[in-house]
């Protein structure tokens, strides 16, 4: 394929890496506004490094290979309080990490590119700074997805090349022979070569030398799941549109495969879903459901993840987990999407989200219930409780904290000695921001971090105690923590009954499963984990990138069976069923990591070596046979 580099653009004329020194009319209110290409053959990200005031702050955007771009980044992002922005034209996804800074304070910016297993070339044009968004955005000259929803300038073994191609194959999937029940595995997915005590629904058990979860007749099981199991490639299409060789009209025969954001502008087309229809017509959903269903079985699996098509949890007749929706939130938010947790609004809300319960409470099939996925607050080592004095605002909580050192100290003066502070009274401390000086002691430090812990507790005891009251049958499966950035996120976490970490590395790490588990007193399941490849399909591999489809094979296996091996975890679910869509989904993920591509074409070598791990993994987990230990080597971000 042509690359942008044997094109002109005259104004792209700074290579990276390159270093901005700021100007003085930077403020929270200005934007950064540069445009860039991606000269490389993959996904590459711009990062941009705000250094000052002894604080830094990255912002990594995404460049879709051979795609002009203009990038608007707002300063405000510099108060850390958000971590994954909304997108803007041509623009893939956006993370912050780090902070917060002053934009005023920041002495440079360094800006590199970054790309899957080498060097990005990127190029750009001199940084602006502007009082607004851009007005204008750059146009493609070319396309980038083909007719049927995949990457028009890219071609790779097995390609889909119609809708006949589509019909043909799942249709002759749909006739072929139903494959057998494994020997040894139950209704439920359970192990028969393990027998526990029948209790009639999902528990978590430890024989004596290692944790299991035991189904409703008793037996052993080893979850092993897929997230996102559910007809949908879902693409942000809006200011994208100049990207497709076709989409459908919103108001015509297609209008249900387009969702609603921002005020009422249609910008999300399911991309997938319009393969389908296209393909089977009015009958396609149940099509899907049987060939989903018929895979599962085939390819070993026996958990429905979580976000999964409601409908094909009835369908299958499979054990399934549930995201709760709706996590108690709070109008004011102490630190990005932590809330108020000592206000009666809490209290009132968790109440409220515990009755979605109400109905899954006698179904057999629910293993247990997720309360909400990787909090932001948690993403880094923030406290918590000195966010809400540095901030200023009034909140129930930070009433409660001001109490807490009223009780420890008794007057103000003994505070200020131990702090070293000057507050002039405990009014003062409740309602007035606190400078971050007064709170740089280690008595300080020592006291908030102290509660920090009783902020944490409460914000998962409360919601906890009230789906127990609503649902004493099924697990609380916890809040999937996208990693443990501190010890302080271990707080109140002997509310769950299995501890649930999305854990993105090349297998689980044996000592970080083991605090968790310890301070849980419960097993652990992996919630997310994923590698992707380069050669088919998209420009991105995931989080974990490897070059092709057999070292995605050999890293499934790696990981699963080492997670298997390991007598503190309990399951592990794939994150996902579906390649995202090449154009990238609301947050501008664009990953090769699915099961199945747009087309619903399945990677064969790559279930065909998931297929082998699951019939293996009981044997592994009971330490009769060894895990798989072929690890291939990755593709980092350099």
């Amino acid at each position: 394929m042509p690359r942008s580099g044997e094109r002109d653009y005259p104004n792209l004329t700074i290579s990276l890496p390159y270093e901005l020194v700021p100007s003085s009319e930077w403020g929270a209110g200005k934007f950064l506004v540069f445009d860039a290409i991606n000269d490389g053959p993959y996904m590459a990200d711009v990062e941009c490094r705000f250094v000052g005031a002894g604080s830094e702050m990255t912002i990594r955007l995404g460049l879709f290979p051979d795609l002009i771009t203009r990038i608007a980044v707002p300063l405000r992002y510099l108060d850390s309080q958000v971590v994954i922005t909304g997108r803007t034209p041509h623009r893939f996804k956006c993370v912050c990490s780090g902070g917060p800074i002053n934009p005023r304070a920041v002495e440079k910016v360094h800006m590199v590119g970054r790309t899957p297993g080498g060097d990005a070339h990127i190029r750009m044009s001199e940084p602006a700074l502007a009082d607004g968004m851009p007005r204008e955005w750059p146009k493609a000259d070319h396309p980038i997805v083909d007719a049927l929803q995949q990457w028009a300038e890219h071609d790779w073994p097995g390609k889909v090349e119609s809708l006949e191609g589509i019909r043909g194959m799942l249709t002759e999937e749909l006739l072929s022979t139903e494959p057998p029940p494994a020997e040894e595995i139950d209704r439920w997915g359970g192990w028969a070569m393990r027998k526990f005590e029948e209790s009639g629904f999902f528990r978590a058990e430890h024989d004596g030398e290692r944790w299991w979860l035991v189904d409703p007749d008793g037996y052993g099981f080893y979850s092993l799941g897929v997230n996102c199991l559910r007809p949908n490639s879902v693409v942000e299409t809006q200011g994208n549109e100049d990207l497709f060789v076709e989409l459908p009209a919103r108001d015509g025969p297609f209008d249900h495969l387009w969702d609603a954001r921002d005020e009422g502008e249609r910008s999300l087309f399911d991309g997938m879903r319009y393969n389908l229809v296209r393909s089977f017509g009015e009958g396609w959903f149940a099509k899907w459901m049987e060939l989903c269903r018929r895979r599962m079985f085939e390819w070993g699996f026996n958990t429905v993840g979580n976000w999964s098509h409601p409908d094909f949890w009835r369908l299958a007749q499979m054990p399934h987990v549930m995201q709760l929706a709706g996590f108690p939130t709070t109008e004011k938010k102490v630190f990005r999407d932590f809330p108020d947790v000592f206000s009666e609004e809490y209290e009132r809300k968790s109440r409220r989200f515990a009755e979605q319960l109400e109905q899954k409470v006698e179904d057999q099939y629910l293993i247990g219930y997720f309360l909400r996925n990787e909090p932001h607050w948690a993403f880094g080592e923030y406290n918590l409780a000195e966010r809400m004095l540095v901030r200023g605002d009034r909140f129930a909580s930070r009433d409660r904290l001001v109490e807490w050192l009223r009780e420890r100290y008794g007057d103000i003066a003994r505070l200020n000695a131990a702090w070293g502070a000057d507050f002039g009274s405990f009014e003062v401390l409740a309602t007035a921001p606190v400078a971050e000086q007064n709170l740089a002691s280690e008595a300080a430090r020592r006291d908030l971090r102290q509660f920090n812990r009783v902020l944490i507790e409460r914000y998962i005891h409360v919601p906890s105690q009230e789906c127990k009251k609503v649902d004493a049958n099924h697990m609380n499966l916890g809040l999937r923590y996208a990693w443990i950035a501190h010890e302080d996120l271990l707080a109140g976490v002997d509310a769950f009954d299995v501890f649930s970490l999305n854990c993105y590395a090349a297998r689980p790490d044996a000592a970080a499963i083991r605090r968790c588990s310890e301070a849980a007193n419960a097993p652990v399941l992996i919630g997310e984990f994923h590698t992707g490849a380069l050669d088919r399909g998209l420009p991105g591999g995931g989080l974990r990138t490897v070059v092709g489809q057999q070292d995605r094979v050999d890293s499934y296996r790696y990981y699963v069976e080492q997670a298997a091996a390991d007598p503190l975890i309990v399951g592990t679910h794939y994150f996902q069923w579906n390649d995202q869509h090449v154009v990238g989904r609301y947050d501008g993920e664009n990953w090769q990591i699915g099961l199945v591509d747009v087309c619903q074409q399945p990677y064969e070598d790559f279930v065909g070596g998931a297929r082998r791990s699951h019939a293996r993994v009981y044997r592994v987990a009971a330490g009769q046979i060894r895990p798989f230990d072929k690890l291939p080597d990755e593709l980092p971000m350099a």
